[in-house]
């Protein structure tokens, strides 16, 4: 994965990560695939998203709450010919699809396990992290909870850059 990566744990503020590059996919696999095995040290779980605060903003600020070590890996736009593009993510991407076929930004990776989305990776880290909730009923209510911020989000984001003229119109 090329790009930049920031590395946070414990002893580091997420304000201050230590940038670092890492490779995870291995290229001596028993198949020969090089895209066969994502390799991530077995302590640290992998945020991947552009290199901005977006979705995986949440992701995050639950590992620096849980203090939990990860690597922060951000992929930069670049423009060319008028159209942004991103070749690391691309390929890192097919590298993801060998995992799970869904795989899109944001992302987490916990040793072989991939979960792609923003919600769904909300709630892989909640519960790996002991967020979740203690009970049924807990559990619940912090479902209930995830889905209203991201409709609360969902909403925000149509007003912010959806077209005015259809705010105009009441819909």
């Amino acid at each position: 994965m090329d790009g930049p990566v920031r590395t946070s744990n414990s002893s580091r503020s997420p304000a201050s990560p230590r940038s670092t590059k890492q490779d995870f996919r291995n290229t001596s696999t028993e198949s020969g695939d090089a895209h066969s095995f994502l390799r991530v040290p077995a302590q640290n779980l992998t945020i991947g998203y552009w290199a901005c605060r977006g979705l995986a903003a949440p992701l995050r600020m639950m590992c620096a709450f849980k203090a939990a070590d990860y690597v922060d890996h951000q992929y930069e736009l670049f423009q060319n010919a008028g159209c942004f593009e991103c070749p690391p993510w691309e390929e890192d991407r097919q590298a993801l699809l060998t995992h799970n076929p869904f795989a899109a930004l944001p992302f987490v990776i916990d040793g072989n396990t991939v979960v792609a989305t923003a919600p769904a990776s909300s709630a892989y880290l909640a519960h790996k992290l002991g967020l979740a909730g203690a009970n049924e009923s807990e559990r619940f209510r912090c479902q209930q909870a995830l889905a209203i911020v991201y409709e609360l989000r969902n909403d925000a984001m149509r007003v912010l850059y959806g077209p005015l003229p259809v705010y105009e119109q009441g819909h």
